[in-house]
Parts: C-alpha cells; sequence; structure tokens
C-alpha cells in the first residue's frame, strides 16, 4: 500500500464496512496538511467530501504546533537550547542522573528526573520544558552545587523562568 490519498481512502472505506459505519455520520477530517491529504482534486480530504459533501477538514493541532514551534522567536530558541544543554549535562552522566535523583528525592520534589528531549519527537520539547520548570529549584540547586556557573547563568537571566513556565 501507498499514501496516495486513494489507499488512504481504501483503508478507511474497508474500515468503515467491516465495521457498519457509514459515510453520513462523519462530520470532520483532520489530517496531518501532508498534498496527500489536502490536494484540491485528489487529496484524501477531497476524495471523502466526494462521498460526505459536509464534511469539515481541519489540520491537526499537534501539527500546527509543530511548525510553529520551528519558528519561534530567537530569544525563546536561545533559551530552548540552554535547557537542552542542561537537561543533556544532568543526564549525560549516570553519576550526574543520581546526584540529581539523590537531591530531588532531598527536596520532596514530585519527580526525581528531567526528560531527555529528541528531535524525532517534537512533543519531548514540551515535556522536557515543563519537568524543567517543575523542577526549577533542584535544577539551580544542582548547578550551583557542582558550580557549572554558565549553565546556572541561563535561570539568571531576566525572564526566563517566566518564559520556561
Amino acid at each position: 500500500m501507498t499514501k496516495k490519498a486513494v489507499d488512504v481512502l481504501k483503508v478507511v472505506t474497508d474500515f468503515f464496512e467491516e465495521t457498519g459505519l457509514g459515510w453520513s455520520k462523519v462530520e470532520g477530517v483532520c489530517t496531518d496538511g501532508g498534498p496527500n491529504m489536502l490536494g484540491s482534486r485528489s487529496g484524501f480530504v477531497a476524495l471523502v467530501k466526494q462521498k460526505q459533501p459536509c464534511v469539515k477538514g481541519t489540520h491537526c493541532m499537534i501539527h500546527r504546533e509543530a511548525l510553529a514551534s520551528k519558528t519561534i522567536p530567537k530569544n525563546l530558541h536561545a533559551d530552548l537550547v540552554a535547557i537542552i544543554n542542561i537537561v543533556n549535562y544532568v543526564k549525560g552522566s549516570a553519576l550526574n542522573t543520581r546526584l540529581f535523583r539523590e537531591l530531588c528525592k532531598d527536596m520532596d520534589a514530585e519527580h526525581t528526573a528531567l526528560l531527555f528531549h529528541t528531535q524525532i519527537r517534537w512533543l519531548s520539547k514540551g515535556s522536557m520544558l515543563a519537568r524543567v520548570f517543575e523542577l526549577r529549584e533542584a535544577v539551580k540547586l544542582f548547578l550551583s552545587a557542582i558550580n557549572k556557573v554558565d549553565m546556572l547563568s541561563a535561570f539568571n537571566n531576566e525572564g526566563f523562568e517566566a518564559r520556561l513556565g
């Protein structure tokens, strides 16, 4: 099977037939915005509209956010890079990871570990940033204790924590 709109439509149609669903029940179609999905004549949404003209096509919110995250302002991008470097430093060494975990336990933090950010799953940026924000006091204390002044300086920038949250 290819990822062409007609092939995707066939899979969906077969599923509808197997489960007894009808196209009349379809209210909307949410796609990732690829040409095979949105093409005006032969895209998946256009083909679905041939079966159910009232269907509304939308662009997936997750993909919209992914696209938006690629064009963030320079100051926010710099903050993101600083946080990624901090997380990679803490998580990049087994010793640092253990020390940070013990520090979090001693501080009765809700979490005891930072989350890695990966380029493959862009959603991990949000999860990673949220965890750093939740553990920001432990992160600052950890960086201070191991004398990582360069990394700690990010937290001292005006508005950094507000942008992080």
